[in-house]
């Protein structure tokens, strides 16, 4: 209507304030309409006009929902602004019209996807957005901002729609004494692809973490990853020296070690609590989402003879902080051999039971101080007890059959027992009863106990895509890059022959292999003579 008043010459200059800037806040979000109006005002009338508003939508990628949750809660986001919060999928359609703030990590796939929803939503635009002022899209890419991934940005045009911010949350604490970065695949990333590219951040947290504890007189490095993290520090540091450099550290020697020097304690199974309910429950940043219908042993398994049961939509799953400060049963048994927590709960129980007995026998004004007082601490401690039994029963549920069967099995691997018999048990295991994971956690703790022959990790190969299907052989061209496996090539197939004669030579320590040297020098194997019969006396894992 503006425009066509101004053609007949009805107006002459509708805005008088012509070479100011105009900023106009809308509550409650701006829609396009309202921007191309602006648009439109400011093509007649040469001004410029700043839209705000206080409607931010956050999109995060869902790896990253639980770690964000011990840094800010919703309240204090909704108190910055933010209406509301959308886990990252690529079929999403959040409404148009409002400022979106993404939270990704450095994955360049992610990246694409957003930058393709971005596109879809600029289609529907009917103005085109391209001015510094108006910027609808920002993307936080945590821990560090790619090069790839604002070269990706130039690619595809966007260059002045969306504005790209790095992010680095450093240390966050899951439990007392436990600090993690909880950055996404950085085992993949170093190990896997032996790209160091996430060691620059991990740089900078230590650097940070050096400055607030103080500086460690002492810093020992096992690996070669390790020593590039340590040449890192010292780098930063160099250029930018701390100015508490006189403060007594809260710790005196720090120890940087690579994962693929113990690779043998993330394959063996834990006999402890908390080792117990990571075997059977995912966790993710110090929370246990516990499902009540199913569990990470029944998901991996392949039930040969029966079919897949559907997937129950009624199924509920709650969440267990795996921190001692929030559960006081947790924090008294979270590193006690599993076998004593179930007796130190039962006690627990019947001292529970005991008490609703003595409130039988109380008078009047007993009965009233310990119902206002009292009983709601004995219901709170019920519950709480109630639900670390449900979840002792489910350990003993799925791993109770297998478990002992399991542990001599590692037993006979980690001592250099019984190797071929150790070999046919597993090939019976995948045959009988196969577990998805479990199983290449027997085979990988098999190569590196006892060096895998080319014809032995064939035979694996062959029967485990036979079970679980041949779209798997990308997870052993994985594994044998992190050396949790052998490669298969065809310069290995020559040396069969000669392997299979080394294979039927029974070493009863194998000492010039690299795990066991690397146990020696870290203290990691107990002697033989040192264990006993005595479960508890045994290591954790």
């Amino acid at each position: 209507d503006t425009q066509s008043a101004i053609k007949r010459g009805e107006i002459s200059d509708p805005f008088p304030l012509k070479p100011r800037t105009v900023f106009v806040f809308v509550l409650g979000g701006v829609t396009y309409a309202e921007i191309a109006a602006c648009d439109l005002v400011e093509k007649l009338t040469g001004s410029k006009i700043v839209l705000a508003s206080n409607t931010i939508d956050l999109v995060i990628e869902a790896s990253l929902i639980k770690p964000l949750e011990h840094i800010c809660g919703v309240s204090w986001l909704r108190a910055k602004g933010i209406e509301k919060i959308f886990k990252f999928e690529q079929t999403i359609s959040p409404p148009i019209g409002k400022v979106f703030i993404y939270f990704i990590s450095a994955n360049l796939l992610i990246f694409k996807q957003i930058l393709d929803q971005i596109h879809s939503f600029t289609s529907l635009a009917t103005v085109d957005i391209t001015r510094d002022d108006q910027v609808k899209y920002h993307i936080i890419v945590m821990p560090n901002l790619l090069y790839s991934q604002e070269e990706l940005l130039e690619q595809e045009g966007l260059c002045g729609r969306v504005q790209l911010y790095p992010f680095n949350w450093d240390f966050i604490s899951l439990d007392s004494g436990v600090l993690s970065l909880e950055v996404p695949d950085v085992f993949r990333d170093v190990f896997i692809r032996h790209d160091t590219t996430s060691l620059l951040s991990i740089s900078q947290s230590i650097r940070l973490f050096r400055l607030v504890c103080g500086q460690q007189k002492v810093v020992f490095t096992y690996g070669s990853n390790s020593e590039k993290l340590a040449q890192m520090v010292r780098r930063i540091e160099g250029h930018k020296p701390s100015n508490h450099e006189d403060k007594s550290p809260d710790f005196s020697a720090a120890f940087i070690v690579d994962r693929s020097k113990d690779f043998a304690s993330c394959l063996l199974t834990p006999v402890t609590y908390s080792g117990l309910l990571l075997e059977i429950h995912q966790a993710k940043s110090g929370s246990l989402i516990i499902d009540s219908k199913s569990s990470r042993i029944k998901s991996g398994k392949c039930n040969l003879f029966s079919e897949d049961t559907p997937a129950d939509s009624k199924a509920s799953s709650a969440s267990l902080r795996m921190n001692s400060s929030m559960d006081a049963i947790f924090s008294d048994n979270k590193y006690r051999h599993f076998s004593d927590v179930i007796s130190l709960l039962s006690s627990q129980a019947k001292a529970l039971g005991l008490e609703g007995q003595f409130s039988r026998d109380m008078k009047i004004h007993e009965m009233k101080a310990y119902v206002s007082e009292k009983l709601p601490k004995v219901a709170a401690a019920k519950k709480e007890l109630f639900k670390h039994l449900t979840l002792c029963e489910t350990i003993v549920k799925d791993l109770g059959s297998d478990f002992e069967q399991l542990q001599d099995l590692q037993d006979n691997m980690i001592y250099g027992r019984n190797r071929r018999q150790t070999i046919s048990q597993i090939e019976d295991i995948l045959a009988t009863d196969p577990h998805k994971f479990n199983t290449l956690r027997l085979m990988c703790l098999c190569h590196l106990t006892s060096n895998l022959s080319t014809e032995e990790a064939t035979q694996f190969i062959t029967n485990f895509c036979n079970v679980f299907g041949h779209r798997h052989l990308t997870a052993f061209h994985n594994l044998a890059h992190c050396g949790l496996f052998p490669e298969i090539s065809p310069e290995t197939t020559s040396l069969s022959a000669r392997s299979k004669i080394l294979s039927n030579i029974s070493l009863p320590k194998k000492t010039q292999n690299s795990l066991f040297a690397d146990a020696g020098r870290l203290k990691l194997l107990p002697e033989l003579e040192a264990s006993s019969s005595n479960p508890r006396d045994n290591p954790t894992c």
